[in-house]
């Protein structure tokens, strides 16, 4: 649901003719990101900031510090992938 939500956003909406509704856990809405931008954050998370003991509050420090890398602390990039954490309640 995360990568979902950084990609494609929150709320309703209709994709090739299926209705999607994609509800937050906190009620704010995320503003998608797009996938090319929201892959990028995720493979570098992936290679060089998670383990195979990362845990979801690992996961979301290390998918901020590759958005950091990639897009810079200020960016949209940045703070959708802190909004769509938190949208899943994983908070600092």
């Amino acid at each position: 649901h995360l990568f979902y939500l950084l990609s494609e956003g929150s709320g309703k909406k209709t994709i090739n003719g299926i209705d999607y509704n994609s509800p937050t856990c906190n009620g704010k809405s995320v503003k998608g990101i797009g996938h090319t931008e929201a892959a990028a954050i995720w493979f570098k998370a992936l290679t060089e900031n998670w383990t195979s003991t990362t845990n979801y509050q690992a996961a979301r420090t290390g998918m901020l510090q590759a958005a950091a890398d990639l897009y810079g602390k200020n960016s949209l990039e940045y703070k959708a992938t802190n909004k769509a954490w938190a949208a899943v309640a994983v908070t600092p």
